[in-house]
């Protein structure tokens, strides 16, 4: 892994990163939510904060 990530993903840091920090955080109850296309709160309602972006695709990967 490089120390300089620019989540290029060819290590496969910004996947990892994405299982593990990739959960919103409801505003109103606190809720952890993994699912990135919920966009209200199944525990209270609120609406999440805006999903993650995709993660940058690598054409080198895979060779």
């Amino acid at each position: 892994m490089c120390y300089c990530c620019n989540l290029c993903n060819r290590c496969g840091r910004a996947d990892e990163m994405k299982d593990k920090l990739g959960k919103r955080e409801c505003p109103a109850c606190g809720r952890l939510e993994p699912d990135n296309d919920v966009r209200i709160c199944p525990e209270c309602g609120a609406a999440l904060p805006p999903p993650f972006p995709p993660l940058p695709s690598n054409p080198s990967r895979g060779r």
